[in-house]
């Protein structure tokens, strides 16, 4: 399917299949309202990056719905954005820019 992550009015997000338009899981880890979602394929997988008002950004496996990492802000992140093997993460009036380091998979 096509999996679409839909952050809710707490600190879970809800994760939808665009193709049959069914609600497939629930990821739970963070600690506080979630600001943000994005979606994108790495390696041929479908992952999401949450940022929250934990301080935390979280990267989710969506076939497994499992959190396979987690970064720690000094701010709450309020945007997540993803482009190619980039993330950014906009927090009040910083901005903080992650590269996937390419020998890891």
């Amino acid at each position: 399917g096509r999996p679409h992550a839909l952050t809710t009015s707490n600190d879970t997000v809800r994760v939808w299949d665009l193709t049959t338009n069914t609600h497939t899981a629930t990821l739970v880890g963070h600690t506080s309202w979630v600001n943000a979602v994005a979606v994108t394929d790495f390696n041929g997988r479908p992952h999401a990056v949450t940022t929250s008002d934990d301080k935390t950004v979280r990267v989710w496996d969506l076939r497994s719905d499992r959190c396979i990492a987690t970064v720690e802000l000094p701010l709450s992140g309020l945007a997540a954005a993803l482009h190619e093997d980039h993330l950014v993460i906009g927090m009040h009036n910083e901005v903080l820019a992650l590269q996937r380091n390419p020998r890891r998979t």
